[in-house]
């Protein structure tokens, strides 16, 4: 396979632009991720040097070699950190896509904004040279602005990645995409619902909260059931509407959203705080580098604390089990960041305090080695695991 894989690459480089466009088409079709060796593919690809010629291929003069270019280099990316850092760091990769976005055929575009999207997707390390590469955010800005659908929609998901990283919200706050995400935003339908909660996702990463008077009457409660779904989906590893969604690209804006009092009672109507649960009982801290485990359980945590504090949550808290899954984390036995146990204890802690039948029978005058009180911590457990299904 390494034989055909260079002979590929080699053809790369012929004159022949048939020649060149079938090779293009092979390695994009080893390279999907419906190949069972795709991972492997993409790293053999990087290691033999033919992401920098891909990316030459982006200024080809044959629209064929461009296009099929461009789709090779998003699939590579594609779940691949290192790919996706070789594609930016190639010299004149940034540039070539600029290019494609500001001149190239709709569907040019719609595959050149995927490209960016997956690198900073899956690298958060290369979204500080997007945001500084020259025309490349004003491009982005027209993509959004007069691009067709499916142009916009992708463009809007690639702003949406690379506001997740803090070095590079600033660039974008200053260069007017938070009022662009807003004038998006059109009257919820199937066709356009995904496209407003992802530029809702990236306006509170970049600013911290949603205007609701900003958005189309009645779109609000729409697109919180969209951003469930969207956390449900990623829960189940699933691939919804041709996107794959991790669990740190919802929690990231979640924490901020839930500080709103009237987001935070329709999302616990919707089901997020069984939602939080089941993401906290099932935490693993050894996967993919780019679902930044560690950094996702503690804005998970973030989101609980603030929901913890709201008394709407109380009607929630047995039937999502979430009292559970913080003693689990407060096990500290899966590798958790530290400060996580005392933020779940925190947590715990705010649960319990609106059921005043948990503290009512306790009182200094008992001492602490009485049988009342051994009594009064037998009826403690009894009323937590009948109060919080522990």
């Amino acid at each position: 396979m390494e034989r055909f894989l260079d002979a590929n690459i080699a053809q790369l480089q012929s004159d022949n632009i048939r020649d060149v466009v079938l090779a293009v088409e092979t390695l994009f079709e080893h390279a999907h991720t419906s190949n069972h060796f795709s991972a492997l593919r993409k790293d053999q690809f990087r290691v033999r040097g033919g992401i920098p010629l891909l990316c030459n291929l982006l200024k080809s003069t044959s629209w064929y070699v461009r296009i099929y270019s461009c789709s090779a280099l998003g699939e590579l990316a594609f779940g691949n950190e290192e790919n996706a850092l070789a594609i930016v760091e190639t010299e004149g990769a940034l540039e070539n896509l600029v290019e494609l976005l500001s001149t190239g055929h709709n569907r040019m575009k719609e595959d050149a904004a995927l490209v960016l999207n997956n690198c900073a997707a899956f690298c958060e390390e290369v979204c500080p040279k997007i945001v500084s590469c020259e025309g490349l955010l004003q491009a982005l800005k027209a993509s959004m602005v007069s691009g067709p659908r499916r142009v916009r929609s992708v463009a809007v998901g690639a702003i949406n990645c690379i506001s997740r990283c803090e070095a590079a919200r600033q660039s974008l706050v200053e260069g007017g995409f938070v009022d662009v995400l807003y004038e998006l935003q059109e009257a919820c339908d199937d066709a356009n619902t995904m496209q407003n909660a992802r530029a809702i996702l990236a306006i509170l990463n970049l600013v911290g909260s949603v205007d609701e008077g900003r958005l189309p009457e009645g779109s609000f409660d729409t697109i919180l059931d969209c951003i469930v779904k969207m956390f449900k989906s990623s829960l189940e590893g699933r691939v919804w509407s041709g996107i794959h969604f991790a669990p740190y690209s919802i929690l990231c804006p979640l924490r901020s959203l839930v500080n709103s009092k009237r987001a935070a009672g329709l999302l616990l109507d919707k089901g997020i705080l069984k939602l939080l649960s089941e993401y906290l009982s099932t935490w693993q801290k050894d996967q993919s580098p780019y679902f930044h485990q560690d950094r996702s359980i503690v804005y998970a945590l973030q989101a609980v604390m603030e929901l913890s504090r709201n008394a709407d949550s109380q009607g929630h808290v047995k039937e999502s089990r979430i009292v559970l899954s913080l003693l689990t984390v407060c096990e500290q036995g899966r590798g958790e960041p530290e400060r996580c146990k005392m933020e779940a204890e925190q947590a715990i802690e705010n649960f319990r305090s609106f059921h005043l039948a948990l503290w009512m029978s306790q009182h200094p005058r008992l001492g602490a080695v009485s049988n009342l009180s051994l009594l009064d911590d037998f009826l403690l457990g009894l009323i937590s695991r009948l109060s919080f299904g522990v």
